[in-house]
């Protein structure tokens, strides 16, 4: 914060290490149960510190001795996926103005979106959780997906109205902290592994409209207002 004159001894590696399980902290029994060929195979990507690996994909219904659950690398991971993805977009169309570039982020940084990645990566057949009303819903969640497999293009953006298992998205997030822990903090890492994951990207041609958003969009350009009244 130097830059309005505020001197802060702060170091954000150590503050981030400290609440993530320490290296070798993990019991081998737990480790011996992780497919880490699968996950690493799937992501392209091989973890230095694995333990990261198995924090990312623990569910704070699975207690474990010398696990911690995913939330804190599901907070890190979901701020660098939202730089990353924001930089992406502005780059990508520099001539769109901001209100487009708003629209593409919202369809690109959700939770559905993430949650249908996956889905697309089997990101969820190695989920370590203790809940069966979750695993119901992480099923029926699955065949919503593979369904919409045959109908050719198709693909919400996280603007459909499925009910999805916010536990999916949160996972792709906590194992994108994880690689950025992994990798010195590294976020080129971090794109490097995730850009081929999130394909296909939305574009200004793919973005559906929500409803909502249609509806108000035709308003504004007829100078007409838009009453909402809860019911």
């Amino acid at each position: 914060m130097k830059w309005v004159g505020i001197e802060v001894d702060f170091d954000p590696t150590t503050d981030m290490e400290t609440q993530t399980v320490a290296a070798g902290s993990v019991p081998d029994s737990i480790l011996q149960s992780v497919d880490f060929v699968s996950i690493e195979g799937s992501l392209n990507f091989k973890f230095c510190d694995r333990s990261l690996l198995v924090e990312a994909i623990t569910h704070v219904s699975r207690p474990s001795t010398g696990v911690s659950c995913y939330q804190w690398l599901e907070f890190v991971g979901d701020a660098v996926l939202d730089h990353l993805i924001t930089k992406h977009l502005f780059f990508m169309y520099t001539d769109l103005p901001p209100r487009c570039l708003t629209d593409l982020r919202a369809a690109a940084v959700n939770n559905e979106n993430f949650a249908r990645v996956a889905v697309q990566h089997n990101f969820h057949l190695h989920l370590r959780h203790g809940s069966s009303a979750l695993e119901k819903q992480i099923r029926d969640f699955v065949k919503e997906v593979e369904s919409e497999v045959s109908k050719q293009g198709f693909n919400s953006f996280g603007l459909g109205d499925c009910k999805v298992p916010k536990v999916l998205g949160d996972i792709v997030e906590s194992i994108a902290g994880a690689i950025f822990l992994d990798s010195q903090q590294n976020t080129s890492f971090v794109w490097k592994v995730f850009q081929p994951l999130l394909q296909p990207m939305v574009t200004p041609e793919t973005l559906p409209m929500h409803p909502v958003w249609e509806l108000q969009e035709r308003c504004q350009q007829q100078a007409e207002g838009l009453e909402y009244k809860a019911t």
